[in-house]
């Protein structure tokens, strides 16, 4: 039944969200540092930047679900004069935690200038399972000079320029998630307008490739919209899943640099 479905995905809500967040915003290590530096080094977000989300489940190709199923909060502050602590967490809501608790926790501290990652923390809890990674990039000799973790290159390709973005159909990454480097691919599907409880928001649509068996039943079928603009906001993401979607919506801002419009 649905109530089944929806248990036998929620241990995967936020390791999705952040999956996707990442497939939006990245390429291979090397034409990033390329891109980042045609860019010069201009970033569309700064420190006290704050996104929250709202996770629900509900039918397909909606705007949303009726059931909310967890949040997620994402965030910017000074660690020092020289280095960005960015921060993303997120957790189950009261009646997901009665079947089985999930919280997952993500910090990078980065270098200001580069974004590159300098040290990465990731705990995750998921009932009894319990993960901690944490790693010194820059010590790490079994990663690229340049490969950054999970959350840091999040932030690191929101400042790819949006001319940049025109001129691409498809996007290929690799990122270094819990001890690997994992290299994929995402799509870019076009411009499309999306109703949000901001109002109507320009955006891209992009498709990321799926690990079809993991996760997932197919390899595509998920959908990420992204504002169109310089910020590169997530708007919404939709899983699709065995009966219904999941959905991950922006639902506050605080300290962007610009309006979302």
């Amino acid at each position: 039944n649905k109530i089944e479905h929806i248990n036998n995905y929620k241990r995967k809500l936020f390791f999705l969200l952040f999956f996707c967040f990442l497939s939006v915003f990245s390429q291979k290590s090397d034409f990033l540092e390329e891109i980042f530096a045609k860019n010069g080094g201009n970033q569309p977000f700064t420190i006290g930047e704050e996104l929250r989300y709202k996770i629900s489940y509900g039918k397909k190709n909606k705007k949303k679900g009726i059931l909310t199923a967890g949040n997620a909060t994402f965030k910017i502050e000074k660690y020092n004069n020289n280095n960005y602590l960015l921060y993303g967490f997120g957790e189950t809501t009261r009646m997901f935690s009665l079947f089985m608790k999930v919280k997952h926790e993500y910090k990078s501290i980065v270098d200001i200038k580069t974004l590159n990652a300098l040290r990465f923390e990731m705990t995750i809890e998921e009932g009894k399972l319990f993960i901690k990674d944490s790693t010194n990039l820059n010590s790490n000799i079994n990663l690229a000079n340049s490969i950054n973790d999970i959350l840091s290159t999040f932030y690191k390709l929101r400042a790819l320029p949006a001319e940049e973005i025109d001129k691409i159909d498809t996007l290929f990454f690799s990122y270094y998630y819990n001890g690997a480097t994992i290299p994929s691919y995402i799509v870019k599907l076009g411009k499309e307008i999306v109703q949000t409880k901001f109002g109507e928001i320009k955006t891209t649509k992009w498709s990321p490739l799926l690990e079809k068996g993991r996760m997932f039943k197919e390899t595509t079928g998920a959908f990420v919209w992204v504002t169109d603009n310089p910020m590169h906001i997530p708007i919404k993401i939709e899983f699709p899943i065995l009966v219904g979607s999941i959905y991950v919506n922006l639902n506050k801002t605080k300290g962007t640099m610009n309006n979302l419009f």
